[in-house]
This record gives C-alpha cells, sequence and structure tokens, in this order.
C-alpha cells in the first residue's frame, strides 16, 4: 500500500512539474499551487505507513516541491508594463510569498534527518542532508574544525 501510495503521488508531481508560472501568471499560479497541494497530500499518505524507505522518499519528495515552488515564483514570468519601481515591488512581494515555501522544503529535510536518530539512513535522507547544506548552509555546511594542539597529557 505504501509503494501504491508514492506511485500514485509521483504521477501527480509530474503533473505539478508540467505547470510554469508565466502569463496569464493568476491562472497558471492557481493551476500550480493546486497541483502542488495534491501532490504533497499524496505523499503525505505514502509517508504514513512508516516503512523507512517508502516515508524517507514522499518526506523528501514534499520538501522538493516545496523548494521547487519557492523558485518557480522567483522566477515567475513578470510583466511587462511595469516601470522600474512597480518591477522592484513585485520582485520583492514574489520573494516574500516564496520565503516560507523554502522553509517549509527545509522543515521536511529536517524531518528526514531526524531518522537518522532511530539508526535509518538511506540514500533519502542523504540527499535531504544535500539539499540543507544548500538551502540552510550556515548550519549544514560547516567544515569540521579541528583543534591545532596536541595533548601533551597522553
Amino acid at each position: 500500500a505504501s509503494s501504491a501510495s508514492l506511485e500514485l503521488a509521483k504521477n501527480k508531481y509530474q503533473l505539478y512539474k508540467r505547470y510554469k508560472l508565466v502569463a496569464p501568471l493568476k491562472r497558471n499560479l492557481r493551476l500550480k499551487k493546486s497541483a502542488m497541494q495534491k501532490s504533497v497530500r499524496l505523499f503525505g499518505r505514502a509517508s504514513v505507513y512508516g516503512i523507512p524507505e517508502t516515508s524517507t522518499e514522499a518526506t523528501f519528495s514534499i520538501a522538493e516541491i516545496y523548494n521547487s515552488f519557492s523558485k518557480a515564483l522567483l522566477t515567475s514570468e513578470q510583466p511587462r508594463h511595469l516601470n522600474n519601481d512597480e518591477l522592484e515591488q513585485y520582485v520583492v512581494l514574489h520573494e516574500d510569498k516564496a520565503f516560507p515555501f523554502e522553509e517549509k522544503a527545509i522543515e521536511f529535510h529536517e524531518i528526514n534527518m531526524a531518522h537518522i536518530r532511530d539508526g535509518i539512513y538511506n540514500e533519502w535522507i542523504k540527499k535531504s542532508h544535500d539539499q540543507l547544506k544548500s538551502l540552510f548552509p550556515v548550519r549544514y555546511k560547516r567544515e569540521a574544525r579541528l583543534d591545532n594542539y596536541v595533548n601533551v597529557l597522553h
């Protein structure tokens, strides 16, 4: 059942990816957001079975959906009739709308990372960690610090 739910979610995700945020933006945004919500719901259903392989893949996919939606908002087609000031306001507005989706992406990748405490580590958790390095580098792309001294007592 978990695998079947995951396959249904993947099919809906492919539909979501087909929608582009181009003119007419209002209509395409509504369609893309609706497809996003349906995809997230289906991946959520796949994850509730608690099977690590499908659960972590579903969680990773939800994070990727939120991240791609955020990027789609930031790179959406801009209206041509705006002057420079209006265009700047338009960009800032879209940045404000995109930020919560990026935050949700981070949240779901971190949910995947929490499985490590339960002794679960697989390709989806590794992929979540890789994504977190670029989404939240301050926390996840840190280099290990080595002390520059030798302990002479040992």
